[in-house]
């Protein structure tokens, strides 16, 4: 169903007028070759802190897959009430089950 799923998405986007908004977004080999990455710092109250740093797909890249994965799990039933984060669904790494999203520690600069 994913697949089909996918297939149906990329048919409706492929009929979308390009260039409204004034730009067409990034080519296909952007799309496949420049990574997003986000970094996120935690501190305490005693100063201490930790800081990790998260590698995924092109940011529209990653972001059709996520939207394709959540919808296929909510046609199959999984999904709570309320507001909810992908991560309180389905898991504090369910951005790690895609291609190409990696998590590593990472050194903020002092």
């Amino acid at each position: 169903m994913i697949s089909s799923l996918k297939l149906g998405l990329q048919r409706s986007a492929a009929t979308l007028p390009v260039g409204e908004t004034g730009g067409t977004g990034p080519s296909a080999e952007e799309l496949s070759t420049i990574p997003t990455i986000y970094i996120g710092e935690a501190r305490n109250s005693s100063g201490e802190s930790v800081a990790l740093r998260l590698v995924t797909p092109q940011v529209y890249a990653i972001t059709f897959d996520l939207a394709s994965r959540i919808a296929e799990m909510v046609h199959q039933g999984v999904w709570r009430r309320g507001y909810q984060t992908p991560a309180s669904v389905f898991g504090e790494d369910f951005i790690l089950s895609f291609d190409g999203c990696t998590l590593e520690p990472w050194l903020p600069v002092q």
